[in-house]
């Protein structure tokens, strides 16, 4: 393999690593809160609680790609986890923009946390998107 393209896999694999190990504490939360509301969602269901849960869903999936990035070498330079990444964080900041429009607040600063998630997933798949895929050999 080429020391470029390992080089490049390696610096891709610590971005994953890093938002990982950022998105973790609020992915325990996030468990924990999906099993409390899931429960409490089957005896009054609403559209806010349900649409929570959803945002939740995507959060822990998004952790798990984060892991899946750092801890998989074939998967990292797959770009299917970065663009991944980068849909849900930037609906999340068009969340919060339409939120801020609304409702105009200085809680509009939360917006930070997935504005560096989507610059660094971008980060990531310029990286990726610039190695040379590798044939496979199948035997």
């Amino acid at each position: 393999m080429d020391n470029s393209r390992e080089f490049t896999i390696y610096k891709a694999a610590q971005i994953a690593k890093t938002l990982f190990w950022i998105n973790l504490a609020p992915a325990v939360v996030a468990g924990a809160t999906f099993v409390y509301l899931f429960f409490d969602m089957l005896l009054n269901a609403d559209y806010e609680t349900t649409g929570f849960l959803i945002l939740l869903i995507i959060g822990i999936a998004a952790e798990f790609t984060y892991y899946r990035q750092f801890t998989d070498a074939d998967y990292t330079p797959k770009k299917i986890g970065w663009i991944y990444s980068i849909v849900i964080n930037g609906l999340c900041v068009a969340a919060y923009l339409a939120a801020f429009v609304s409702n105009p607040s200085s809680l509009f600063l939360i917006a930070i946390y997935p504005i560096i998630f989507l610059t660094q997933s971008c980060r990531g798949l310029r990286m990726v998107s610039k190695i040379k895929r590798v044939p496979q050999v199948h035997p």
